[in-house]
């Protein structure tokens, strides 16, 4: 009884323990300490700034040849870390910017001709440091939003010598842009393995397929299309796959010899993500032993807002390296919650995990099936792809979670390249949870169940039509309007017919069925009673 008794009281600690172990040795054995990291700032006109970020191998020397990468939209320079620590690794030089309007660099209206300023300011940053760069091997690659200007930019700058576009489709003859591969995921949502076929026999004049090269690098005719079968829109930029193949694609086009070497960057992201998990639960499993002291439960906030305020002073004052100021804030901040609800609730900690897990589970497997469904036709037609779905459904959490936590960052530190600024987000967060500890996770906890016992509700239909008619009448009255609107958008040019197409698929794909199935689980007998184990 007493083995027992202790195995259930230390289980959870000695797990979570376990956890961060594993992170932090997988972050040592793949931490990239062969390459050096320096801000750089990029002018484009009069108080106009890029901020970005310049990868470079420490035993290389200038000039180097050099890839500029490009990120997405609602994004920032980061999501593209990881290719770029990959290049650096092989001596090729990486440099990716925030465009104007997100991360840290000049506020402007979003639009596609101010992407393609912004990329040239960048080029001719390179043009004017001879020293630093080799203009002879210029490259330029990116994802998404970030990839059509890519494309823009190299075909029509012969000085890019080599093109990487990941996650989007676009115009590309049998000469312009030069070297240019195309890579994305097989559940590619935007730009589906069909559309991207297309552009391939496009861009070379021929009936090839994906994994297919044509033209040679020599003449800067060379042409491929990878899929990965690991891969949707969203992690594109985090794949394992589309980043050794865009690798060794550049290493070719710049014609350096070699094999390319294993990726650790990813294994990186992977140890980070663990370290994040291992460290938040063993921190909720030690307050909770200690909930019942009442000396030590006072002191317990106290002690992580001061270990929170600490890397922001020496970030604000530039003892220490703000990025990593900004990350050791936003995990103290979130231990701080995580602590104050344990010390509320502390015999709810890890019924509270369970359930947690439970829900994260249920919208990811919502989604990845949804994405499995979708990509039906193409797993019948290459059986190959469906080996490698195990690793999707591994991958694709790590990677959600990272790009997430990518974005939160460059919302609550608006600056953090050259010195620390935080936001007054970061104070909205803040000071609730100082006034009343716990406020956030548990007003949080009871909105999801509340959420939750309204969704569960007994269906009245008799009940729902008389009540709700006015309103349903008011909405089939608006659908034509709706459809007016779009069908101007479409001949004004705003839009085109592929685009609203495009976009209504993403909506029904990404939010209208996976809620609607959620909401249908969510009903079922057996999902409750597994809630009701959890708890």
């Amino acid at each position: 009884m007493k083995y027992k008794s202790f195995a259930k009281r230390y289980t959870g600690l000695f797990l979570s323990l376990l956890l961060l172990g594993i992170g932090i040795l997988i972050c040592f054995l793949s931490y990239p300490s062969e390459i050096q990291i320096k801000s750089i700032k990029i002018d484009v006109a009069p108080n106009r700034q890029l901020i970005g970020t310049l990868y470079t191998q420490k035993n290389a020397k200038p000039p180097y040849p050099v890839m500029v990468l490009t990120h997405g939209i609602n994004s920032t320079k980061e999501i593209m870390s990881p290719l770029a620590i990959e290049l650096a690794r092989e001596g090729i030089a990486a440099l990716t910017f925030d465009f104007g309007g997100f991360g840290e660099s000049y506020f402007r209206p979003y639009s596609e001709g101010g992407n393609d300023t912004d990329g040239k300011a960048v080029m001719a940053f390179i043009q004017a440091n001879p020293k630093l760069f080799d203009s002879t091997r210029i490259g330029i690659g990116g994802h998404s939003m970030g990839g059509a200007t890519a494309l823009g930019l190299a075909s029509d700058d012969k000085r890019f010598k080599a093109t990487v576009v990941l996650g989007m489709s676009g115009f590309a003859t049998s000469i312009y842009p030069a070297n240019l591969l195309m890579g994305i995921g097989l559940y590619e949502q935007l730009h589906p393995p069909l559309v991207m076929r297309e552009m391939l026999q496009s861009a070379t004049g021929e009936n090839i397929f994906e994994f297919q090269q044509s033209g040679d690098f020599q003449s800067g005719r060379a042409r491929l299309l990878v899929i990965s079968p690991t891969a949707d829109h969203l992690i594109e930029p985090y794949d394992r796959y589309l980043i050794k193949q865009s690798v060794s694609w550049v290493k070719q086009a710049f014609g350096i010899p070699g094999k390319t070497k294993p990726i650790i960057a990813t294994w990186y992201m992977l140890g980070m993500f663990v370290i994040c998990l291992g460290g938040l639960g063993t921190g909720g499993y030690l307050v909770r032993f200690v909930a019942d002291e009442k000396k030590l439960k006072c002191w317990i906030p106290r002690l992580i807002f001061t270990i929170a305020l600490t890397p922001l002073a020496l970030g604000i004052t530039g003892i220490i390296d703000s990025l990593w100021a900004s990350n050791l804030i936003l995990f103290s901040l979130a231990l701080l919650l995580v602590c104050n609800y344990v010390l509320r609730f502390p015999k709810k900690w890890t019924a509270t995990l369970k359930i947690t897990g439970l829900y994260i589970g249920l919208f990811l497997g919502t989604y990845s099936a949804i994405a499995l469904i979708s990509t039906l036709p193409e797993l019948l037609s290459h059986p190959q792809y469906i080996t490698s779905i195990p690793q999707f459904l591994l991958q694709f959490p790590i990677a959600l979670f990272y790009s997430r936590y990518r974005e939160l960052r460059a919302i609550l530190f608006p600056i953090y390249s050259y010195g620390l600024q935080p936001s007054y987000l970061l104070l909205i967060l803040l000071i609730p949870e100082l006034i009343i500890p716990g406020i956030i996770l548990t007003g949080t906890e009871k909105t999801i169940s509340f959420i939750v016992r309204w969704v569960r509700q007994p269906l009245n239909f008799h009940k729902f039509f008389f009540v709700n008619l006015r309103s349903i009448i008011l909405l089939l009255g608006l659908l034509p309007v709706l459809a007016a609107i779009i069908y101007h958008q479409i001949q004004s040019g705003v839009v085109s017919s592929d685009t609203a197409i495009v976009a209504i698929e993403t909506v029904g794909k990404g939010a209208i069925l996976p809620g609607a199935i959620v909401i249908l689980i969510l009903r079922q007998q057996w999902f409750q009673k597994l809630e009701s184990r959890c708890q």
